[in-house]
């Protein structure tokens, strides 16, 4: 059947493409540890040895390249190039022919890097396995046969993409060269010679001592991005030492770090080299180096087209940088950058003294207004309250030193205006018309076009056939075009056919069009058959001159010149005489009457050239036979002969092709059901089905002209539908409608004209929105009362009113003292400014020394890179591997002139000819993973920066022989005393422990996890120095930890094999769900297995038919055991523990256990989840696994004990201030009267709470979110502690934390407006009070796309997998929604009932505004998505203008856009059965 068909096509592709998606998964997990090779000639032998072989004998260097939004997998040559070469290291030495591997290699370098010069390879395959075995054979097969391996070795060509082991020859080939270097008395770099326990000649002791400063730079550090104490130390460091240690545990900033230290060097002049074992450490600096100085920074790291724009964006930035360098220019602009910078930080130093003297200055005693107000800011602030009910309706702030600034007059002009715009008017104004509609010349021409398509359907009407044109126009272009296109090639090639000059080919193509050539191709087979066995012998054949009488048969003569030739091939002699062979005797008349030459026949020369030309003889005239009565012979050299011959076989396979030619058409005219096959000899019916696929096209033109004007109708028309439309837009439609060009210009006109009193409205509003910056509170008041007469009254009192206002606006400014909040904000952009200052210096610097080391001879190598690779275009062109190679000599040749490198150790190997120091600095990351393949790097750098983590993963040393590694040690290190670091378990960082202990630095400022998941690391490997989690969570975070006991997990299987099934369903499930829900939008996921590799690939096999390609290269999903993590992270972690109780589990207690643990828990940011099917009494009080789950089980999100409000209360009502202290922890008294406004709200509050060593007066929770309150009262304990304080809540705002700041002054001048701030921001951050906890917080909407209902998210960390039961009649109920088909049914009053009913249930009667239209969805119980849920959300929309018209509701911006309900008294009350209007429940 035919969908049988399809569906097994697809189940082909399918499985291919689930294959590139592992390999694709497994390049993510394994990093550069695997490379991808493209195998040609895949060899199966037993060999003498007994050994089976079975591998590619040629390979080469591919990339596989995914996109996911398409869906698409690319496999290209590397960028490099595909380096296409033999390997035979699968074999023995001895079982390697000699000098095969390079003779391939030389064979290959004709094929010019093209893996697919089939007839290149070919040949070198046959050679090679041949040269293996003479009696191997070849196979041209495109797939591998199930061949068994025998002693006679047998190559298919079998191409295949393979995912192997990275080779080491990169490394090898450098450290042969290295090797070469030393013995030629190249000079050994310290810290290589230091490495090999070669002590210097001075026999100097290495020093910390600084070097001497440059004095260009003068100590200047190049870091534009913010840093702390120990990142700032680095540089310290590297200047004074030739190597540094950095321990960088999780998460505290390493890639940051290294940014900076990429900049300063840059910077500094310093040629820089940026690696790491794999490429996920460092895809991350890309985006941290600073715009101007990343094409300096060349990313080589493996991706395909990604590293390719790298290369181009740096080597054309630095060529376009070379073209407009001035280095007279860039010194005078690093004059005048040096000069801000030195003034900024000035300022800097200013705005920070005044900030403290602002703060100081709580405690001096004032006098303003004459007198009037004496003493500190605190008492005159009570003094201005005393006069407050005068004139409590001027709420304004207005400056103390001027007079009133608003006249009588304009504050009368502004009412009547107030008064003149009344609502009707400015709701008029307000109505919808099209704004983003197209020009008059724009519809013009659209009408026109639909005109035009008209009359060209009209003129392509001639010669066609209707009824064929209108079974054509419903296809598709493509279609018919593809129609079209083959029977005109069809209708050319038969015109130029009956061109041709042969007078057969009229009845040649009369047969073939008839259906009748089966004769044609028989001549054809012949002729073919005949050129094929004399090609190679013609030209012999003419030099040979053969007698013999006339009268010989010349076939027998043929047959027995090849025997005689046969018996002499075999060892037989001619003889002579009697003593003749039998052979001989019965052909002896060819001996005496054939001659050779004018000689003859005596050797086995001769008669293999008398049968050669005997046979070219007959094979002639055996086809001049087949061609009688159609072909005249061609007489003379079987040259012409065959020549002649070559053109009949052409000719007559042109006429044959129409064959195929006809199938095509026939193909074409199938995808066009009704349409039969014309009468392929009649060139008028052929003609019609062009003709008539022309006119096809035309009406699909037609068609298509009318929709885009209907693109144009349909918005408008949609606008004129929905509620608030002018009554413009309804004639705008009818004018489109009608295809009026002209009315149409009129009503644009119209439009223009409501726009510009819409304009003149604003400028109204503009006037009082100046009034209003000025008086806000004011104008606020008349803005909503103009129309009340005592007005008048008041504006006649303006003058006296300022007056009051005066003497209340000296607290409010000295409450502000020059607008403290501003100075804060100008002390953070001076900040920035320096920054970025400091970046723009970093820029010139490095340009400026990067073009004094760039040669003419590197530029112009840097433009034939640039030409190279436009020609390579693509990459798929014929030329593209040769492209690509000159592109790559190039590269090679400009090197040095780029001064940092990023590139995965191997690339390092592959890529770079080693010199002793040719790098300034070498940074290598993540150095806790790279084992001895990185100690060359020692010799490549003049120093190193060694930063990693020895409590993460080291060197893997699975599968190696570790006694003959330790031989080799005994071997070749006998007299090293620090031998055993060169253990294949030792990794860099232990060599950097060893040599430079003395100066390493470490992070312990941790950014990434939430400070609960970060526990579990910092518990198990960081005790002795404990992380500092410093990151501050929002109000929307994740519950940080969770884990999931399946009671029915079981285990099967063992070692690498192992897997859970439970526990896997378990997490595709949960991770399906995630995906499902918007809650989970943008974040990123990661699986980590602890227990073998099966497991990952279960889980990933799962999900990839669950969620498909695109939504897991969209969050970044991999599944891995903790290697795959390495350097990486995810928002949110799965980990799967597999044991189980039904199999023995044995403890896991092993440093290495240890580090895999520690990097499995500390990659999440913000959620961490465990699936376990065992419980803390199935596992060994020792075992890490115990560790875990205890840890998960007893580790609770960060929350404290608030305050006894009742004490506190009694105590600041009964206890004298002046003389009794403050109850502990406050401080002050001050801190205790902030802290009883707090809890009369029934927040809860934390006193003098401590965070990374330090101390905040308060801090408010709200479950799931914190707020920092500093009391900043007249207790001043000195600059240094201000100082000290202030840098505290720099460091914690770079980490998060918002910090809200209340001087005492105002506070008591007016604690409700002192607060008033506060409760916004609290609000913003949906930190609640205790009795709305338990209360619905403010979630984000459901996902629109998706009809999936999920559960809220909760506080509860642990929960069993329960048995799925049937729900309940009262839960079906509840659970009952709506089909989507019926939203549009629903009521415009039913959607503003359930608006109000929204906003009731929630926190402070307020909902973000986004938020909205899926609540209204869940309160009416309906399930949408796509389309109909955002013409859903349009009605919500105007459901909200009309209750804000109303004043129901308004809407406010905070930090996002929300919604409020005003009138409280309007009470509807929501069941599960939602109370609907009559005709809602009807449709329902």
């Amino acid at each position: 059947m035919p969908w049988t068909d399809e569906h097994n096509a697809w189940e082909r592709v399918h499985k291919v493409y689930s294959a590139l998606f592992a390999i694709h998964q497994e390049q993510l997990r394994l990093g550069e540890e695997y490379e991808l090779v493209l195998g040609l000639g895949l060899l199966t032998w037993q060999t003498p040895t007994g050994q089976r072989a079975r591998r590619h004998l040629v390979v080469a260097d591919a990339i596989l390249e995914f996109e996911a939004r398409l869906g698409k997998f690319t496999v290209r040559p590397h960028t490099e190039g595909a380096k296409l070469r033999p390997e035979l290291d699968m074999l023995d030495i001895e079982e390697q022919p000699a000098r095969a591997e390079e003779t391939a290699k030389g064979s290959l370098v004709a094929a010019e890097d093209d893996p697919w010069e089939k007839g290149c390879v070919e040949g070198v395959l046959q050679a090679l396995v041949h040269s293996i075995n003479s009696q191997g054979d070849y196979e041209d097969s495109l797939e591998a046969k199930n061949i068994r391996a025998s002693a006679k070795p047998i190559v298919e060509y079998a191409p295949a993409l393979i995912l192997r082991k990275r080779s080491a020859k990169g490394l090898t080939e450098t450290l042969k060269r290295i090797k070469e270097q030393i013995e030629n008395g190249e000079t050994i770099p310290g810290e290589f010679a230091d490495l090999a326990e070669i002590r210097p000649k001075d026999n100097r002791e290495p020093s910390d001592e600084p070097e001497e400063a440059n004095a260009a730079f003068d100590g200047e550090v190049f870091f534009p991005k913010p840093s702390n104490d120990e990142q700032r130390r680095i540089v310290d460091k590297i200047r004074a030492a030739s190597g540094v240690l950095v321990q960088g545990p999780p998460g505290t900033g390493k890639s940051h770090t290294i940014a900076n230290l990429i900049c300063h060097l840059l910077a500094t002049g310093q040629r820089t080299l940026i690696t790491a074992k794999t490429p996920r450490a460092l895809q991350v600096l890309e985006g941290l180096v600073p715009d101007e100085l990343r094409p300096l920074c060349i990313n080589l790291l493996g991706s395909g087209q990604e590293e390719r724009r790298s290369l181009e964006s740096s080597v054309g930035g630095i060529l376009r940088k070379n073209e407009e360098w001035n280095e007279n220019r860039a010194k005078q602009e690093r004059t005048e950058l040096e000069d801000r910078l030195r003034k900024r930080r000035e300022e800097k130093a200013k705005v920070n003294r005044r900030l403290r003297d602002i703060r100081e200055s709580e405690t001096h005693t004032q006098s303003i207004a004459e007198g009037a107000y004496r003493g500190t800011a605190a008492r005159i602030a009570e003094a201005v309250n005393r006069d407050r009910a005068d004139y409590e309706w001027f709420t304004d702030s207005v400056p103390l030193d001027k007079a009133c600034q608003i006249s009588t007059n304009d504050l009368r002009s502004v009412l009547a205006a107030l008064r003149q715009f009344t609502p009707e008017r400015r709701r008029e104004l307000g109505l919808t018309w099209p704004e983003a509609m197209p020009s008059s010349e724009r519809f013009a021409n659209l009408v026109k076009n639909a005109a035009s398509a008209i009359e060209e359907e009209q003129n392509s009407a001639h010669g066609a056939d209707e009824r064929f044109a209108d079974l054509l126009a419903r296809n598709n272009p493509p279609v018919i075009e593809t129609i079209r296109n083959a029977f005109s090639s069809f209708r050319d090639t038969r015109r130029r056919l009956l061109a041709a000059p042969h007078s057969w080919m009229n009845d040649a193509l009369r047969d073939v069009l008839g259906g009748n050539s089966s004769l044609w191709h028989e001549l054809l087979r012949v002729t073919r058959d005949v050129i094929a066995s004399i090609e190679e012998l013609v030209a012999t054949v003419d030099e040979t001159r053969v007698e013999f009488p006339d009268t010989t048969d010349i076939r027998s003569l043929h047959e027995d010149a090849r025997k005689l030739k046969e018996h002499m091939e075999n060892g037989g002699k001619l003889g002579w005489g009697l003593f003749r062979p039998r052979p001989v005797k019965e052909r002896l008349y060819v001996i005496k009457t054939v001659k050779i030459g004018g000689r003859p026949c005596s050797a086995v020369e001769h008669f293999s050239s008398l049968a050669d030309a005997l046979h070219v003889r007959i094979e002639c005239e055996k086809t001049w036979g087949f061609w009688k009565g159609r072909s005249e012979k061609v007489e003379g050299p079987y040259a012409l002969q065959l020549t002649a011959l070559k053109s009949l076989r052409d000719a007559l396979e042109n006429a044959l092709a129409l064959e195929e030619l006809i199938a095509k058409c026939g193909e074409a005219i199938s995808q066009c059901p009704g349409m039969g096959e014309p009468v392929w000899a009649d060139e008028s019916q052929i003609e019609r089905i062009v003709s008539s696929c022309r006119l096809a096209l035309a009406r699909i033109r037609k068609r298509l002209a009318s929709e885009e004007i209907q693109c144009v109708e349909a918005p408008i028309s949609r606008m004129a539908a929905e509620g608030g439309a002018h009554p413009v837009t309804n004639d705008l439609l009818s004018i489109i409608r009608s295809r009026d060009m002209d009315r149409f210009a009129q009503c644009a006109n119209r439009v223009q004209d409501l726009e510009k009193q819409r304009q003149r409205l604003q400028k109204v509003d503009e006037y009082l929105s100046k009034l209003r910056r000025l008086l806000p509170q004011f104008t606020k008041s008349m803005e909503q009362t103009c129309n009340e007469p005592y007005w008048e009254e008041r504006i006649q009192r303006i003058g006296d009113a300022w007056h009051w206002g005066q003497a209340r606006y000296w607290i409010e400014d000295y409450i502000r003292q020059e607008d403290v909040p501003a100075l804060v904000k100008r002390a953070k952009q001076i900040e920035d400014e320096i920054n970025s200052i400091i970046a723009k210096l970093a820029s010139l610097h490095a340009w400026s020394f990067c073009f004094s080391r760039l040669k003419e001879d590197h530029r112009r190598h840097m433009e034939a890179w640039q030409q190279s690779m436009r020609r390579l275009g693509k990459g798929t062109g014929k030329h593209a591997h040769r492209h690509r190679r000159e592109a790559q000599g190039h590269l090679n040749e400009c090197r040095e002139a780029v001064p940092a490198w990023v590139m995965p150790l191997h690339r390092v190997w592959d890529t770079v000819y080693p010199a002793p120091g040719m790098f300034d600095v070498v940074i290598v990351d993540e150095a806790s993973q790279c084992g001895v393949e990185a100690l060359p790097l020692f010799y490549l750098g003049k120093k190193i920066l060694i930063v990693g983590d020895d409590k993460q993963i080291s060197p893997d040393a699975v599968g190696l022989p570790r006694d003959s590694v330790h031989r080799l040690m005994e071997e070749f290190l006998h007299d090293f005393h620090f031998k055993s670091s060169f253990d294949i378990e030792s990794s860099l960082f232990d060599h950097g422990k060893l040599r430079y202990g003395t100066r390493r630095i470490t992070l312990r400022e941790h950014f990434r996890c939430m400070p609960e998941i970060i526990r579990f690391s910092n518990d198990l490997c960081y005790s002795d120095t404990p992380l500092i989690p410093l990151r501050q969570y929002g109000p929307n975070r994740l519950p940080p930890l969770e884990h999931v006991f399946l009671s029915g997990g079981y285990r099967k299987g063992s070692n690498n094999r192992t897997i859970n099934r439970p526990e896997a369903d378990a997490i595709v499930e949960r991770i399906a769900e995630m995906c499902d829900d918007n809650r989970y939008d943008d974040k990123t996921i990661g699986v980590v297995v602890l227990q073998g590799e099966a497991q990952a690939a279960l889980i990933e096999n799962q999900l990839l038919e669950r969620l498909g390609a695109e939504e897991m290269e969209r969050r970044r999903l991999v599944c891995g055991n903790p290697y795959s993590f390495q350097g990486d992270e995810r928002d949110i972690m799965f980990l799967s523990l597999v044991a189980a109780s039904n199999e023995r589990i044995g403890p896991l207690t092993k440093a290495a256990d240890e580090r895999r643990f520690n990097v499995a828990a500390s990659r999440a940011r913000d959620m961490m989840i465990l699936f376990h099917s065992v419980t803390c009494d199935d596992l060994s009080a020792s075992c890490l696994r115990r560790q875990l789950l205890d840890f998960f089980e007893n580790t609770k999100p960060q929350q404290i004990a608030g305050i006894d409000r009742d004490e506190l209360e009694r105590r600041a009502a009964q206890d004298n201030r002046r003389v009794v202290n403050p109850p502990a922890p406050f401080e002050s008294w001050f801190e205790v009267d902030v802290a009883l406004e707090l809890l009369r709200k029934d927040f809860t509050v934390l006193a003098q709470h401590e965070v990374a060593g330090k101390r905040i007066d308060l801090v408010i929770e709200g479950g799931q979110a914190r707020l920092a309150v500093e009391c900043d009262g007249d207790h001043w304990h000195g600059a240094e502690r201000y100082e000290a304080d202030m840098e505290r809540q720099r460091q914690l705002e770079r980490c998060g934390w918002e910090f809200f700041r209340v001087r005492e002054s105002a506070f008591y001048a007016n604690r409700k407006e002192a607060l008033q701030p506060l409760w916004g921001i609290l609000d913003e951050r949906s930190i609640s009070p205790q009795r709305r906890q338990n209360e619905a917080h403010d979630e984000e909407p459901a996902n629109p796309t998706s009809s999936s209902i999920h559960p809220p998210l909760t506080n509860d960390r642990s929960r069993e997998v329960p048995p799925r039961r049937p729900a309940t009649a009262t839960e079906s109920k509840c659970s009952e929604y709506v089909n989507s088909q019926q939203y549009m049914n629903v009521s415009a009053s039913d959607i503003q009932s359930a608006i109000i009913a929204v906003l009731m249930e929630a926190p402070n009667k307020t909902r973000t505004k986004k938020s909205m239209t899926s609540r209204v969805l869940s309160k009416l119980r309906i399930r949408t998505k796509g389309e109909p849920w955002r013409k859903f959300d349009s009605r919500v929309k105007h459901g909200l203008r009309v209750l804000a018209d109303k004043g129901i509701i308004e809407e406010y911006r905070s930090k996002n856009e929300r919604v409020r309900l005003l009138r409280e008294e309007i009470q509807l009350q929501f069941s599960c059965s939602y109370p609907r209007s009559a005709t809602m429940e009807q449709r329902l």
